[in-house]
C-alpha cells in the first residue's frame, strides 16, 4: 500500500494528515481545494513553493474519490524513464522510501534539482530536461 491510501472499501482515514505527518518543514499544511465545496485537499508549503524546491511531490487527498485517467485520450506517450539531479540525493531518497512511492524517480548528484525524462511517442523518442 503507498503512503497515507486506505483500501477500496475500508473506511475513510484522513490520508493526507498521515503523509504530511511531521513534514511540514517539506509539505506545509493541508489546504482544502477549491476553497467552496472543496473536493480535495492540497498540502502547501507556507510561502507557496514547492516540496523541497520540487524535488519531492506534492501531496494531493482526492478523498477516496477514483482517479479519472480513464477519460484522458491516449495519444501513445509512454513514459521509459525519470530521473532527479540534487545535491543531496541520499535526503531526497530517503524521503521517497519514508512515503514509500511507487516508481520513484531515479536519484543522482548535480549541482542543482534538474529533472530529465525520457519519453517514447508515436514519432519516436523524446527527453525533457
Amino acid at each position: 500500500m503507498k503512503a497515507g491510501a486506505c483500501e477500496p472499501g475500508s473506511p475513510r482515514k484522513d490520508a493526507i494528515d498521515a503523509v504530511i505527518a511531521g513534514r511540514g518543514d517539506i509539505f506545509g499544511r493541508k489546504v482544502p481545494l477549491p476553497a467552496v465545496n472543496s473536493s480535495f485537499d492540497f498540502a502547501i508549503p507556507e510561502d507557496g513553493s514547492l516540496p523541497l524546491d520540487g524535488a519531492a511531490p506534492s501531496i494531493i487527498d482526492r478523498r477516496g474519490k477514483p482517479r479519472s485517467m480513464a477519460t484522458i485520450a491516449d495519444l501513445g506517450a509512454r513514459l521509459r524513464s525519470f530521473t532527479l539531479e540534487h545535491p543531496d540525493p541520499a535526503a531526497v531518497e530517503a524521503l521517497y522510501r519514508t512515503l514509500t512511492v511507487d516508481r520513484p524517480p531515479a536519484i543522482g548528484r548535480g549541482p542543482r534539482l534538474r529533472y530529465r525524462a525520457q519519453i517514447e511517442t508515436p514519432s519516436g523518442p523524446r527527453e525533457l530536461t
